[in-house]
C-alpha cells in the first residue's frame, strides 16, 4: 500500500539521520577521552569507551528484562520511547565533549 511506502521512506531517513548523528557523536566521544591529544592513552580512550558502551549495553539488558512483557500491548508506543532516548542519547554524547572533565574518567 501507498502508505506503507511512504512510511519506510521515513523510516529509512531516521535511521539514517540516527546512524549519522551516532557517528558524530562517537567522534565527540573519542575526542572527548583525549584521541588526538598529547598526552594521551589509547588505553585511557580505550577504556573509557569500553566502560561507556558497557553500562549502555547492562542498562539496555536490564531495561528489557524489566519492561518487556508490556512491549506486545502497545508496540507503538515503545518504538518512538526508542526512537526519543535514542536521539537524547545521542545529544548527550555530542554535548559530553564539551565538559569533558564532568563525564570522562
Amino acid at each position: 500500500p501507498p502508505s506503507f511506502l511512504q512510511y519506510s521512506i521515513w523510516a529509512v531517513l531516521q535511521d539514517l539521520s540516527t546512524q549519522l548523528r551516532s557517528v558524530v557523536a562517537t567522534q565527540r566521544i573519542l575526542e572527548g577521552v583525549g584521541v588526538g591529544k598529547e598526552g594521551a592513552t589509547a588505553l585511557s580512550a580505550a577504556l573509557n569507551f569500553i566502560v561507556r558502551d558497557g553500562a549502555g549495553m547492562f542498562i539496555s539488558l536490564l531495561f528489557t528484562a524489566l519492561a518487556s512483557s508490556r512491549f506486545r500491548c502497545d508496540i507503538k508506543r515503545w518504538r518512538l520511547f526508542a526512537d526519543l532516548i535514542v536521539d537524547v542519547g545521542i545529544t548527550l554524547e555530542v554535548l559530553s565533549s564539551l565538559v569533558p572533565q564532568v563525564f570522562f574518567l
